[in-house]
């Protein structure tokens, strides 16, 4: 178990989040709210645990459609998402890309592993003025400079609607049935 050295290493590590933007799919045909991003987590995510309220996002709009595809509906099935790019101001982060950062969550270089990355998400929660983590996207495992945003949204002293805002839908994504 780390210990209070390791905690302050972390604290030091935090960092504002200096992406300025993210990106993130919806579902097509109702209004977009930023506040519905904040949901609990249903079990199927490699940074959180159930009932976990934890909002993700991409770094960028390719990332976004990349992780569409990972979890979009099963072949035969229709599907409607657009493509939403948001502002994000005022988070405090840790960057799992970062080497000290993964040793220090006790992650090492295994990102696939759901249950070191759920246990490293834990141990980041746990540290004092982090706010969430920029992970590596799974869809682009072989560019370490694409990377998802998971925000921690019980660590927000606010709103998430007061770090995510400008929401601009700037597309739609639409799988017809087969």
């Amino acid at each position: 178990m780390p210990g209070d050295m390791d905690d302050k290493l972390l604290r030091e590590l935090t960092e504002p989040f200096a992406g300025g933007e993210a990106w993130c799919h919806a579902p097509a045909g109702t209004p977009f709210r930023v506040a519905a991003l904040a949901r609990k987590d249903d079990g199927r995510d490699r940074w959180s645990v159930p009932g976990v309220r934890t909002a993700y996002l991409a770094g960028d709009r390719m990332v976004a459609l990349g992780e569409y595809a990972r979890h979009g509906p099963a072949a035969g099935d229709s599907d409607a998402r657009c493509l939403v790019r948001l502002r994000v101001t005022g988070l405090e982060v840790l960057d799992v890309r970062r080497r000290e950062v993964a040793r220090l969550l006790g992650l090492g270089t295994d990102v696939l592993d759901r249950r070191a990355t759920r246990a490293a998400a834990e141990r980041a929660r746990a540290a004092q003025g982090c706010q969430g983590l920029i992970v590596p996207a799974m869809a682009y495992l072989d560019d370490p400079s694409r990377f998802n945003l998971v925000i921690f949204c019980e660590a927000l002293e606010a709103p998430i609607e007061q770090q995510l805002s400008d929401a601009i839908v700037l597309g739609e994504i639409r799988v017809d049935a087969t």
